[in-house]
């Protein structure tokens, strides 16, 4: 099975490294970024383009973090759909806006190849370890098709439905989260300012009804210790103002979901873009509340 993979990014690169340690020795990759390929070149063919890459391939993974960029790719001169693609199969993983699947997929039926949404619920560790959780749109026999490399990758695969909306399902799930670090992040800053330690605060909310494993695993960082970037704050922000589009496009009001993407906005305008979503609690305290003369 020839397999290609496009974006060598954080994701992109544990891809790369998994789906090699389970035998697939074909793997041809491409990504803008010349040191990202260098990164796996051991592990993969790299080529020149996008384009070859396609050519090579039976089934193109695809991970670019931005609507308009993945849209840009597929559709540039030297792009995805600049040659043949007739009964090939597109993975789109990257974390986009439900309406870019239906756009895509149009785009790749008109050339009579096949699309499926597969956006990754997981980290960097949970790609190495072929643990993610995939919420997967798309029709049923395109899905059957992915399955020799989906069950490489992960625990569970869900069938949601149409191709848009795994990607529909994934904005939710990233929205969730979004408004839980928010919550959290204001729920610290008034326990600190009433005097609680962040080590009895932690405690606690380690016992209530919302405690989870999520929290449970970022202890340490709240408390201040360095961070490795699993999901950045900017990748965040991209989410829920997809997700603020996604909803108000349906005539959803979408009122805390856009003050959650204002937070974010502030700690990227300062500088913090490329942090751990864990670092934000700490960020929110030192730089983003107003200090009294």
């Amino acid at each position: 099975m020839k397999v290609g993979i496009i974006g060598l990014g954080r994701m992109g690169s544990a891809m790369v490294k998994r789906l090699s340690s389970q035998g697939f020795s074909d793997l041809a990759v491409w990504d803008r970024n010349h040191k990202a390929i260098q990164t796996v070149q051991h592990l993969a063919h790299p080529l020149a383009s996008a384009r070859e890459v396609v050519e090579r391939s039976e089934m193109i993974m695809v991970m670019i973090n931005d609507d308009a960029g993945v849209l840009n790719l597929y559709q540039s001169t030297d792009g995805l759909l600049s040659t043949s693609v007739e009964g090939k199969l597109f993975i789109e993983m990257s974390t986009l806006q439900p309406r870019t699947l239906r756009i895509l997929d149009d785009l790749i039926r008109s050339k009579n190849a096949r699309l499926i949404g597969a956006p990754m619920m997981g980290s960097i560790p949970t790609v190495l370890d072929g643990k993610l959780f995939l919420p997967v749109g798309g029709h049923a026999d395109d899905l059957k098709r992915a399955l020799p490399i989906f069950e490489k990758i992960s625990r569970k695969i869900k069938h949601v439905g149409t191709v848009s909306q795994g990607h529909a399902a994934k904005l939710a799930v990233n929205l969730t989260m979004a408004a839980y670090l928010q919550s959290l992040t204001e729920g610290l800053a008034m326990g600190l300012a009433e005097g609680v330690s962040i080590d009895d605060l932690l405690e606690i909310l380690e016992e209530a009804p919302t405690a989870n494993g999520w929290l449970k695993s970022k202890t340490d960082i709240f408390k201040g210790s360095d961070a490795e970037t699993t999901l950045d704050i900017v990748s965040l922000r991209k989410d829920v103002i997809n997700a603020v589009v996604t909803g108000a496009s349906s005539g959803i009001p979408m009122s805390m979901s856009s003050s959650i993407a204002s937070s974010l906005s502030g700690a990227v305008a300062q500088g913090f873009g490329g942090h751990d979503l864990a670092t934000f609690p700490s960020i929110f305290r030192k730089t983003l509340i107003q200090k009294p003369a």
